[in-house]
């Protein structure tokens, strides 16, 4: 009887490690093309595939972001990139805009939103009345819709 738990114990951890190293996710080349073509001097930190396509997180060293977020379809189009921003870097407009829409909000977080196939927006996440909420403006402080990325 110990020899055949012990056989079943190791079936079982193999088939539990190749369903982990399965779960390594790579993009398929066009993705990763496409990341080199936009970021030659950045290294994707880690891919996560979603059904709209393939989100990468890392440290922007071509546009000095710092670490973003990028996002593309499964045939390799660049979507959009989450930058964060500091509450100073943020136009007047924009902060203004949200500020005088909440009035009261406080621990305001900036994202702006690059998008090479529609304008640029910000997400503003902040706590409003004891509940946090999210809008986006676009660059001239106007509310925008986003649908975000799945």
């Amino acid at each position: 009887m110990t020899m055949k738990k012990l056989l079943i114990a190791g079936v079982s951890l193999l088939l539990t490690q190749f369903t982990f190293a399965q779960n390594r996710h790579e993009p398929p080349a066009p993705v990763r093309e496409s990341f080199q073509k936009e970021y030659p001097h950045s290294q994707p930190n880690q891919w996560i595939r979603s059904s709209a396509g393939w989100s990468v997180s890392f440290e922007d060293r071509d546009n000095d972001n710092g670490f973003v977020t990028a996002h593309f379809d499964s045939r390799g189009r660049h979507m959009d990139t989450h930058v964060r921003y500091d509450n100073h870097d943020v136009p007047d407009h924009v902060v203004k805009t949200v500020q005088d829409r909440y009035p009261g909000a406080e621990g305001y977080r900036y994202v702006h939103i690059e998008r090479p196939y529609a304008p640029d927006l910000y997400e503003i996440r902040f706590r409003h009345r004891g509940r946090y909420r999210t809008t986006y403006l676009d660059e001239n402080g106007r509310v925008a819709h986003y649908n975000g990325w799945r």
